[in-house]
């Protein structure tokens, strides 16, 4: 089951203000791709001005009761493959379990 996480604006953009240079604010966020390249870039200056408006932004935003917003975070079609992906896997899993259990059955006739 695929669980979401609700990240809080005001700390996520105190994050990108303070601690932009190095992405801590992405990382907070979930998003770790965008995290590490933050850090991977943080010589060149690059990542602070970025998590500078970054921080802007999210001050910004108008914050959702549950915390950071859903319609960024979360992509629809996404969300839905990933449903389809478990119930594919559960699907496939049963089957192989039926399998052995048909397996162990005819081994235990042929022993006998």
């Amino acid at each position: 089951m695929l669980k979401v996480l609700r990240r809080n604006k005001t700390i996520a953009g105190v994050l990108a203000v303070f601690a932009g240079t190095i992405g801590l604010h992405c990382f907070y966020m979930g998003r770790y791709k965008k995290g590490l390249l933050y850090l991977l870039f943080f010589w060149t200056g690059i990542p602070t001005v970025l998590g500078i408006l970054d921080g802007a932004r999210l001050f910004t935003q108008v914050a959702e009761e549950d915390g950071f917003g859903s319609e960024e975070d979360i992509n629809e079609e996404e969300f839905d493959d990933d449903i389809e992906e478990d119930t594919e896997e559960d699907e496939v899993e049963e089957k192989i379990n039926s399998l052995r259990k048909k397996n162990s059955r005819r081994k235990k006739t042929c022993q006998k």
